[in-house]
């Protein structure tokens, strides 16, 4: 993206009901907070399953050292 912002949603395989909700007030506070950017392609909202293959990336770029621990 050239001019504008990305937000990651970034998540493990793992994921527990807490962390769907977590995923879910996010979203809700972007959508909320950035409806026009949303809409005119300023911000993007994008989620991510950084140990999906291709995605290892993430945990590196954003220096992800630890998951919440799901049970």
């Amino acid at each position: 993206m050239q001019d504008g912002v990305v937000v990651y949603y970034l998540h493990s395989n793992t994921r527990c009901p807490t962390c769907q909700t977590i995923e879910a007030y996010a979203k809700e506070a972007v959508e909320t907070g950035f409806a026009e950017e949303l809409k005119n392609g300023k911000i993007q909202w994008r989620i991510i399953n950084y140990e999906s293959p291709g995605n290892e990336h993430y945990a590196t770029d954003y220096q992800i050292v630890a998951r919440t621990s799901c049970l």
